[in-house]
């Protein structure tokens, strides 16, 4: 039997390779719909998987800085206290890019009810702009110049079994030579209750008013650390450098490198979203590559028909990737909304929640863009191999023993 005759390449028409690569994914609808359906599959859950990790690195952004101790943290450089830290901190608040500043005494201290006392670490503070380093969840805020008032952490007031509005007894070593006559002994009324997983609400500790504490000592400018709030985490270091240049005598610290526990947390989550968004790609990349590659080996007789028809190898290879390509829009498309309706349900039912700690996703544009351009990519990229080797198919060899 003679073999047909090879045309010669003149290139194949744009729209009749979009047309011949529509037709080859219509006429198995059963692969077809597989490989749609793994594409929306790891976009569904790629969008999720990203959101509740943006969210968990934003709620401890939250808590660890903007509710916390601030995006810079300035310490003295010699020497337990600030001098003249009421000086410094009206500085502060003028430097361009700051938006509040908070003044902080600790001292060591023990809180209790009757004869049940706990050891804490007593917080002086004085927020002039309204920015605390803890959240307040029950009761009222201390006012400027409370004496008699005291917040506690809401995990201490159960083990003391204390409310707001009840009286505790405090013990605060003021740090004088003589400890048994450098203790204070105070009767205080809960005003209100904080909570968190960083910082202050980290630990047992309880918070004073910082003009209170500091003329127990004997020093009303007495400060152990300014707490500054920019209310922009990524930029903490272009500010502590500004802040170090203008106070020489200072230690400006961001909160990276203060807390370390903060600064790992957030490493650690992207190295959990790098890791597991590799894994979704992997997975939707081998199946569809495996599924291509069956196509372009079942389709040699089809490929050699094109070639018969002036198609030339690259336009073979250019129909098998536009497959690629519309099953990864075709899965995409489908992939979102069944990722935003999953991005509302973990929203309404968070998969973590400790304290005030809860892990929300974000719902934002790039919540959705990168997961799904990622798996588009992945895709076409896992089509490659089954086009190229397509497009190396011998169509004289194929019709000549009629495969």
């Amino acid at each position: 039997m003679a073999t047909p005759p090879i045309t010669t390449h003149r290139g194949a028409n744009p729209s009749l390779i979009v047309f011949l690569a529509w037709r080859d994914l219509r006429s198995s609808p059963l692969t077809a719909a597989v490989l749609v359906a793994a594409v929306a599959v790891g976009v569904a859950f790629q969008v999720p998987n990203t959101a509740n990790i943006l969210g968990y690195e934003a709620e401890m952004l939250e808590q660890g800085v903007k509710s916390g101790f601030g995006d810079v943290r300035v310490y003295p450089r010699q020497g337990r206290r600030i001098d003249e830290a009421a000086t410094t901190l009206d500085r502060l608040r003028s430097t361009p890019g700051v938006r509040a500043v908070a003044a902080v005494l600790i001292l060591p201290a023990v809180v209790g009810r009757d004869q049940a006392f706990q050891s804490v670490a007593a917080l002086a503070v004085d927020a002039p702009d309204g920015r605390r380093p803890f959240r307040l969840v029950e009761g009222q805020a201390l006012p400027p110049g409370d004496r008699h008032g005291v917040l506690l952490g809401r995990s201490l007031a159960r083990r003391l079994g204390v409310r707001v509005g009840d009286e505790v007894k405090l013990r605060v070593v003021l740090g004088r030579e003589q400890l048994d006559e450098d203790v204070g002994r105070y009767r205080l009324t809960v005003r209100g209750l904080f909570a968190g997983a960083f910082t202050v609400c980290a630990t047992d500790s309880i918070v004073v008013d910082r003009h209170f504490l500091a003329s127990e000592l004997g020093d009303p400018d007495a400060t152990d650390v300014l707490l500054v709030y920019s209310d922009e985490p990524d930029r903490a270091g272009t500010l502590s450098a500004r802040l170090a240049g203008s106070f020489p005598a200072l230690d400006a610290r961001t909160w990276a490198e203060d807390s370390a526990l903060l600064r790992n947390a957030i490493h650690g989550s992207a190295a959990v979203a790098a890791s597991s968004s590799a894994m979704v790609l992997v997975a939707v990349a081998l199946p569809v590559a495996a599924l291509l590659y069956l196509r372009s080996v079942n389709r040699r007789r089809q490929v050699a028909l094109m070639a018969a028809m002036g198609i030339g190898g690259s336009e073979v290879f250019v129909a098998f990737l536009l497959q690629a390509l519309l099953i990864g829009l075709v899965g995409v498309a489908l992939g979102c909304p069944i990722a935003y309706g999953l991005l509302r349900y973990f929203r309404a039912h968070p998969i973590f929640e400790m304290e005030e700690f809860v892990l929300r996703p974000v719902e934002a544009i790039r919540t959705f863009v990168w997961p799904a351009v990622t798996v588009l990519v992945a895709t076409v990229l896992s089509g490659v191999y089954p086009a190229w080797r397509a497009a190396r198919i011998d169509p004289a060899e194929i019709l000549r023993r009629g495969a």
